[in-house]
């Protein structure tokens, strides 16, 4: 017969296995119905590495005193929680330069030989409070109708389970063509990441996300925007940057 203490530590254990599977599987699926804070993530994943690494220590340790198939089952339990930490981390910071998508979305192609009006904005991405967030897009979009901007140059576009993806929403409100890169954060795994947009009257013929140095901090990714436009003809390169003082081209 198994005693009181070690029918307890037996339960205390299975109990512990249950909630960092559970734990794990939280980490990769919450923001798909929720938006989480960046509290809660860090906390959730702090807990899914340490639970992993002390199920994983636990066993090592103390291998001999259960059947080596639970024994393996635990480390290899430990292991994967880890991992998936680990993962779930390098994917949200990973960011790499590549050719982006275009969306064609113009109704109004007309070329003022006169002049091409191009308009700057950093938007303030919001988070993680997101005060105001659809009052200042009302906002930025009447203002952005009155200017009547051939371009727009945008920083920390915002896409959010919430509130859509900015870029998408301007695009289709003004007519205008348009390309979204992501900098930092991640839709699908915290429901919130921000980047860079272009949008334009004329074509966009191409458009490249490069990646700016240092990291600085380490986790927090500068990128470039440089898109292609098709002025008559005639291409115009255009690069919309997001950087700080310590930055290196």
């Amino acid at each position: 017969m198994m005693s009181r203490k070690a029918q307890i530590g037996a339960t205390g254990l299975w109990v512990s296995r249950v909630l960092l599977a559970s734990s794990a599987s939280v980490l990769w699926s919450y923001a798909r119905y929720y938006p989480p804070s960046p509290t809660f993530l860090g906390v959730l994943l702090a807990l899914t590495f340490l639970g992993g690494a002390s199920l994983f220590l636990w066993r090592v340790v103390r291998y001999r005193t259960v059947p080596a198939r639970q024994a393996a089952t635990d480390v290899t339990l430990g292991l994967a929680a880890m991992a998936s930490a680990f993962a779930f981390l390098f994917t949200v910071l990973s960011n790499r330069e590549e050719s982006l998508s275009v969306t064609q979305a113009a109704t109004d192609t007309t070329i003022h030989l006169d002049r091409l009006r191009i308009v700057d904005f950093n938007v303030l991405h919001g988070i993680p409070a997101f005060d105001g967030q659809e009052a200042r897009f009302q906002d930025t979009l009447a203002a952005f109708r009155v200017l009547d901007p051939d371009i727009i140059v945008l920083q920390e576009v915002w896409d959010t389970s919430t509130h859509g993806n900015m870029a998408r929403r301007l695009g289709e409100a003004l007519h205008l063509n348009y390309v979204y890169a992501r900098a930092n954060g991640s839709r699908h795994l915290l429901g919130f990441e921000e980047g860079s947009a272009i949008l334009s009257r004329l074509p966009i013929l191409d458009a490249r996300r490069l990646l700016l140095a240092p990291r600085t901090p380490w986790w927090e990714c500068r990128i470039a925007l440089v898109v292609t436009i098709d002025v008559g003809g005639r291409q115009l390169t255009v690069c919309g940057l997001h950087c700080h003082d310590q930055m290196k081209m």
